[in-house]
Order: structure tokens, then C-alpha cells, then sequence
């Protein structure tokens, strides 16, 4: 007699998120060195993660010498200090040693509480991220992408970085999951591409990041491609950046998909 079995399932972690309303900002309960749980901003886009400094401070967490590196959007200095927590648990996801920066901020809940921190780059690094907008659940998984499935990118300041396009122009974007735009461009990058008209008659906006307060322009640009792709007339939030690249995607952008991101195969799968 045959006996066939049926393919194990990947194993998955559903981790205890909360989205914000018109952001889309991802919220996880988090528990830092075994301290009741808290609300952390998830963020591709910072690295390698940071704690309230009040918060840190409150855990009994060792700082170390305050500087002004930290960097991020905002016009203001950002002071950081160094620091590293010996356990990081959301739900039923751990991981020992996992280095912070510390440092003053303030970011709405959508239960009206603040966040006391972000989870970046320290804690998702070797994992397979599904941030499902469309469900509204974040999930860890073991089912890896392949070569087959989505787009591949490279890491730059190890943020996740996918090559597309802008009216058949390439761009390099960051994928970050913690900033509320459609589509950002540097201005370097918008005289390049030739759409310095676009960001001149752009609608004065502000923004909000690490660094504080921040003025930008607000404009439509030409269509967005990434593989078979393609976004129409993305918004684009035109906002120099202290790093080199070109621009990022947005929750504005994000929300429409259930992305996985697949640290390990550096790669990425947008699904509606």
C-alpha cells in the first residue's frame, strides 16, 4: 500500500500588531527585557532600532555617551546614545542582545498611548517579514521567497532597497514602512529624473521624522513601475534626505499590498 503525506505548512508567528488608522502605521506589543509590553512603531527604514530614552532609562537600561550622529528625516539635531537590551519578545517571537538607540521622541498609538520606541533593522534582520495591510495582521514565516516570486534588492545602510522606475527612469527606493508618503524623491534625484517643475509647483506640506518638523513639497509625478507593477500618477513627496539614494515607498504606497519581505533571500513580494 502507498502512503503518501501531505506538505508541511510553513510555520508562522502572527505577532500582536495595531494599524493606524489613515497612516497606516504598524504598532507591535512589545516586551523589552521582560517588562510588560508596550506599543513599538515597526519600521524598515530605521537602523538598527531605538527606545525613548525616558523609557530606557525607566527600564534600568545602560546608556552610553549621548552624541549628535543620530539621522533621519527632520530639520533638528537628533542626540542618541547607544545601548543594548538583553531580550526583545513580540508575541511569540524572541531574539537575545539586540542593539538600540536611545533618544527623545514621541509617536501616537492608535489606542492613544505612545509608543516607546521602534523596532527596526536589529531585530528584523534574518527574518521573513508579512505585513498584510490589507488584513490588517503582521506575520513572521519560515516559507521562504524564490527566485520565481517578487522582486529582488539589495541593502543600503541596511534598509531593504528595490531597483523601479519613474517614467521609465530608474530610481533606487528604500521600502519603509515607517513613513507616510506615497513616493519620496530627493530633490537631487527629482533634477535628475527632470522633474524640478513638479517639485517647484509642488503644495507646500510638513513632515514629521526623527529630526523633527521638516517642509516639503507635494506633487504628482509620472507612473511608478516595479517589474509588472505598476502604480499610475503616484503622489511624490519631494524631501531631501541625510542619506544618499534616490527616494523610498511609503505607507502610502504599502498599504495596498500584503507584503513579504524576505530578509534572508533579499527579496521582496508585493500581492493584492
Amino acid at each position: 500500500m502507498a502512503i503518501s503525506s501531505l506538505p508541511a505548512r510553513a510555520a508562522e508567528q502572527r505577532l500582536p500588531a495595531a494599524f493606524a488608522d489613515g497612516s497606516n502605521h504598524v504598532f507591535l506589543k512589545v516586551s523589552i527585557n521582560n517588562a510588560p509590553e508596550a506599543w513599538m512603531l515597526l519600521d524598515t527604514g530605521t537602523v538598527p532600532s531605538t527606545i525613548d530614552r525616558a523609557y530606557a532609562q525607566s527600564l534600568g537600561l545602560k546608556l552610553g555617551k549621548e552624541s549628535n550622529t543620530g539621522k533621519g528625516a527632520g530639520t533638528g539635531p537628533i542626540v542618541i546614545a547607544k545601548t543594548k537590551v538583553q531580550s526583545v519578545r513580540v508575541g511569540a517571537a524572541t531574539q537575545q542582545d539586540v542593539a538600540f538607540e536611545s533618544m527623545v521622541f514621541s509617536f501616537p498609538t492608535p489606542d492613544g498611548q505612545p509608543a516607546v520606541g521602534v523596532l527596526g533593522y536589529s531585530f528584523l534582520a534574518g527574518r521573513i517579514l508579512i505585513v498584510d495591510y490589507q488584513k490588517r495582521e503582521v506575520l513572521f514565516t519560515d516559507a521562504g521567497l524564490s527566485s520565481a516570486q517578487g522582486f529582488p534588492f539589495r541593502m543600503v545602510y541596511n534598509i531593504p532597497t528595490v531597483r523601479a522606475a519613474l517614467g521609465g527612469e530608474q530610481v533606487d527606493a528604500l521600502i519603509d514602512t515607517g513613513g507616510y508618503y506615497d513616493v519620496l524623491l530627493t530633490p537631487p534625484a527629482a533634477k535628475r529624473l527632470g522633474l524640478e517643475k513638479a517639485m517647484a509647483d509642488g503644495a507646500a506640506a510638513t513632515g514629521f521624522g526623527y529630526g523633527g518638523a521638516q517642509d516639503y513639497k507635494l506633487g504628482k509625478g509620472p507612473d511608478l513601475s516595479l517589474g509588472d507593477l505598476v502604480k499610475p500618477s503616484p503622489a511624490i513627496a519631494f524631501i531631501p534626505l541625510p542619506i544618499k539614494i534616490d527616494g523610498a515607498l511609503g505607507t502610502v504606497f504599502l498599504k495596498d499590498y500584503r507584503m513579504t519581505l524576505d530578509y534572508p533571500a533579499k527579496r521582496v513580494l508585493f500581492e493584492r
